[in-house]
């Protein structure tokens, strides 16, 4: 009976919305064979529910012949493909127009043909990120650099000197000449840090953290130049030296070039163009991410301190041994609002930064100089030096237009910034997070829609088909589903089984059209075909 099978499909169904439930939301390593098992048990749930169709479309084969018309000796053909799979139930679908309960099996069995892509697309597995340890990334609070030397001190005349910073000089020499500084290294889409961040999975986030750092800044004072024919030093000739040549520069860095950068348009008198830029030490807040190898990093706040102070410089010009002593007498001390009582502030000593202000003398001030025209032009440097001139060629000017000197700048002072966190003597290391991907399983409930319309739509066919075939009008056909039973018990009548077998063995030679042949099921009597009816053994008493 249908009706012992029928359970199994519940069963089996139920079963695939237990495991979904416990599996929804839940990362795959907690049941690594959940999805096998849903995999199996969708399967069974289509089997379940395809061989009682099957079997009741059987059924009702002997329905459709056993009734008050006659119906073509094909349609037992069509019955029996139909109740064996998808392809026989359509043609059963066209023949019956939709207007036998076999029908709604045939529609049945074709639409189970799609309720295995529906099981698939029920359940997702979205990677998700999960906690997975610490992370760790630089910040500086004194920057407090430890030089390398031969001996602990390095003095002039019995007075200290300034040791230049390796790292920074190396860091910003790409600046100053023929390049247009350095830029982060990048993979594919991927920056790579430019500083020693720990991170031991793929993902890495740090809430937002102060540090030390070198802020820039640039302002157009091209409307403050006059054009005018000036008594001044000799220091824009290349050849110049001596002492006083190098004394009239200003304190800020004020860079002018032509306003194209070209020598035509300075013998044209085009007005030049000129951005005073300065760069000063600060406190910013960051927000750091490194993801698959990309790191990135956002400013939040930057704190700059304004408290008006005595001019740190002190100098003192020595003539007869034409020398000049320089002294920065104050340490850079910076106490951002977030700073508690009693905190360190952030900044460096004095000394270290005067070991960082030399580096830049070798380019504030400098000046490019071109005899002529057509000569090519000279970089003079180092102007401070009494007896020598330096100089070089000059191939590529970051600081002439129409370059972003701006913008050339605020990299400048960010790989400083960078040169400082890195220091190991200096930084202190900012706990993050780590985060691994995780595969996960996620459940699309709206997908089991159309195995559960199924479902019902089987039992219905099944409760039906159980109903109809249990009728009085058919309490005598017995039970035979797809049996050939029926078929053997109620045979064709001998002249009619012969003039078939004719039919079909003429290879197709004769000219008559076959005969169409209509038969009905009559279980007491036997098939009545065409008009004729074949009597039964024991023909019930005055049956004509």
């Amino acid at each position: 009976m249908y009706g012992i099978k029928v359970p199994y499909a519940y069963a089996t169904t139920g079963a695939i919305v237990g495991v979904l439930y416990y599996l929804h939301d839940q990362p795959l390593s907690k049941w690594p064979s959940g999805l096998t098992i849903i995999a199996v048990l969708s399967k069974l749930a289509s089997a379940a529910l395809i061989l009682p169709i099957s079997e009741a479309i059987g059924q009702l084969k002997w329905t459709w012949f056993h009734g008050k018309n006659s119906r073509d000796a094909f349609d037992f053909e069509i019955f029996d493909k139909a109740s064996r799979g998808a392809w026989g139930s359509f043609i059963l679908l066209y023949r019956t127009r939709g207007k036998s309960l076999a029908a709604l099996g045939a529609l049945l069995t074709v639409l189970l043909l799609a309720i295995d892509t529906f099981f698939q697309q029920v359940t997702d597995l979205p990677e998700r990120w999960k906690l997975e340890g610490e992370s760790f990334i630089p910040r500086v609070i004194r920057y407090e650099p430890k030089v390398e030397m031969l001996y602990d001190t390095s003095f002039m005349n019995n007075e200290p000197s300034t040791i230049v910073n390796t790292d920074l000089q190396t860091a910003l020499s790409p600046f100053f000449y023929d390049k247009n500084g350095t830029f982060p290294l990048k993979i594919g889409n991927a920056t790579q840090a430019e500083i020693p961040l720990v991170c031991p999975t793929s993902r890495c986030e740090w809430s937002s953290y102060e540090t030390l750092a070198v802020c820039s800044a640039c302002e157009d004072v091209s409307h403050l130049l006059d054009y005018a024919c000036l008594n001044t030093s000799m220091d824009w000739i290349k050849n110049s030296s001596g002492l006083g040549t190098g004394t009239s520069f200003p304190d800020d860095a004020v860079i002018v070039s032509s306003s194209d950068g070209t020598v035509g348009s300075v013998y044209a008198k085009t007005p030049p163009v000129a951005q005073e830029c300065m760069l000063s030490w600060c406190v910013e807040t960051l927000r750091s991410f490194y993801d698959s190898g990309d790191y990135e990093e956002q400013v939040v706040e930057t704190f700059m301190n304004t408290t008006s102070a005595e001019w740190p410089w002190w100098t003192q010009d020595y003539p007869e041994q034409q020398m000049t002593l320089t002294e920065f007498r104050t340490n850079i001390s910076i106490f951002p609002p977030s700073a508690k009582s009693g905190a360190i502030p952030f900044g460096i000593s004095n000394e270290t930064f005067l070991d960082l202000v030399i580096i830049f003398d070798e380019i504030f001030p400098s000046l490019i100089t071109v005899a002529d025209g057509t000569a090519p032009p000279f970089v003079k440097i180092r102007t401070a030096a009494v007896d020598n001139v330096y100089s070089r060629l000059v191939h590529f000017s970051p600081w002439l237009a129409p370059n972003n000197v701006a913008f050339h700048m605020q990299r400048m002072a960010r790989t400083m910034t960078n040169v400082i966190r890195s220091d190991t003597n200096s930084n202190e290391l900012v706990v993050g997070i780590a985060q691994a991907l995780e595969t996960y399983v996620a459940v699309h409930w709206a997908w089991l829609t159309f195995p559960l319309v199924m479902l019902c739509l089987s039992i219905i066919f099944l409760v039906a088909t159980m109903l109809k075939t249990s009728s009085s009008s058919h309490d005598d056909v017995g039970i035979w589903k797809t049996s050939a039973m029926p078929t053997l018990m109620y045979g064709l009548p001998q002249d009619m089984q012969k003039d078939i077998i004719s039919t079909t063995s003429s290879g197709g030679s004769s000219h008559e059209r076959p005969r169409k042949v209509r038969i009905r099921l009559l279980p007491k009597q036997g098939w009545r075909v065409s008009g004729q009816v074949q009597l039964a053994p024991a023909a019930p008493p005055g049956f004509i």
